[in-house]
C-alpha cells in the first residue's frame, strides 16, 4: 500500500512535477500546502505536519487528525 505512494512521490520529485527545493521561496502557507498535496500519499494532516516540523517552520498551521475529529463529534453528543 505505501510502497507505490512512495514510488510515485519519488518519481513526481525526481521529474519536478513538484519541486521541493523551491518551497521555501513561497511565502502563501496555502500555496506550499496545495504543492505537497499533489505528492501521492500525502493528505491534510501529513501536509500540516510536514508544513510545522520541516525545515519549511510554517508556524500557522496545526495537524489535526480527522480520527480525533470524529472522538470529539461522539463526545458531544
Amino acid at each position: 500500500f505505501r510502497d507505490i505512494r512512495l514510488y510515485e512521490t519519488t518519481k513526481m520529485i525526481l521529474n519536478k512535477d513538484v519541486d521541493i527545493s523551491k518551497l521555501n521561496e513561497i511565502k502563501d502557507t496555502n500555496q506550499v500546502r496545495d504543492e505537497l498535496l499533489k505528492l501521492s500519499g500525502v493528505g491534510p494532516k501529513v501536509a500540516d505536519c510536514i508544513l510545522l516540523f520541516s525545515t519549511l517552520k510554517r508556524f500557522d498551521v496545526f495537524p489535526i487528525d480527522v480520527w480525533e475529529i470524529g472522538r470529539a463529534s461522539c463526545r458531544e453528543r
